[in-house]
């Protein structure tokens, strides 16, 4: 149960990495890749990525451990309504804004899960490459740029509908690809149509939840099937890190968002764009 201290620092930099970058629009899988590159960080096992992954998906959980608690509340007593065609007969106003939420993430997610699964079996070797991530972070953060100048601001969380939920979700596609940053497309896309930036930002924290569980579940299902031992304390560490350190992300972004726009972001892609780039060719 013992941790080195090589070790000890080496899942603590994952993590850290893992929890800061998973929600902020700059791409957490391609931060991954990278200090996986540079450094002696390739030789972590599945089960350090996967509890940084679960820290990530208790933070945001447990931030809007609320709407959350709304959410499953409504799947569970009007799960027939979410499905059938009386779907606007349930209850009041907020009841009905929640179920709709609820039915939005839902269809929001279902594309990306196809996809991925797909992806996941093909196993695509050149989506991790240095050079991909790159262009990857240069392309998509002139994408969120565009967006968010051109983003009218005219919906807010409570208006989505299904027809912005799937193409929101068709968008998020596109997150397959290492250095697009699913929160960065989700974002952009819910700007494109008209909502407002703590809006976006919200939707696209929440239908990070399906998403990442998705993930988590079948990353847990290739550990239990790979009947290996592993140690519980660097594994609890990096779940513990990734957690407090992706709660005060989320935090800061949100805050960031009230009250300014994402040029912070796109410049530090472009920036990190340029340099994987570089090193890549070199």
């Amino acid at each position: 149960m013992d941790i080195k201290l090589d070790e000890f620092l080496q899942i603590s930099i994952i993590a850290i990495i893992q929890g800061f970058t998973e929600f902020l629009p700059i791409s957490s899988s391609g931060h991954l890749i990278l200090i996986s590159e540079i450094g002696d960080f390739s030789k972590k096992g599945i089960e350090i990525e996967v509890a940084a992954h679960i820290g990530s998906l208790f933070a945001v959980i447990f931030y809007f451990r609320r709407i959350v608690f709304r959410l499953s509340k409504t799947i569970f007593s009007n799960f027939a309504s979410l499905l059938g065609n009386n779907f606007r007969d349930i209850g009041d106003k907020k009841k009905y804004e929640d179920a709709n939420l609820v039915r939005c993430l839902i269809v929001g997610c279902l594309p990306i899960l196809v996809i991925g699964f797909l992806i996941v079996q093909t196993n695509i070797s050149i989506l991790r490459l240095l050079i991909t991530i790159g262009i990857g972070n240069l392309f998509f953060a002139l994408i969120l740029f565009h967006a968010d100048r051109i983003g009218s601001s005219s919906k807010t969380l409570s208006s989505i509908n299904v027809k912005d939920a799937l193409i929101i979700g068709f968008f998020q596609i596109f997150a397959l690809i290492p250095g697009s940053s699913r929160s960065g497309v989700t974002i952009s896309m819910a700007r494109y149509l008209g909502y407002d930036r703590t809006s976006a930002t919200e939707y696209s924290l929440l239908s990070g939840i399906p998403v990442i569980t998705a993930a988590g579940v079948l990353q847990i299902i290739k550990i239990v099937l790979s009947d290996v031992t592993y140690n519980l304390a660097p594994i609890i560490l990096v779940c513990v890190l990734s957690f407090v350190v992706a709660l005060s992300s989320i935090r800061f972004l949100l805050l960031w968002v009230g009250k300014t726009d994402f040029k912070v972001f796109v410049i530090y892609r472009l920036i990190l764009g340029i340099f994987l780039i570089g090193l890549a060719i070199l």
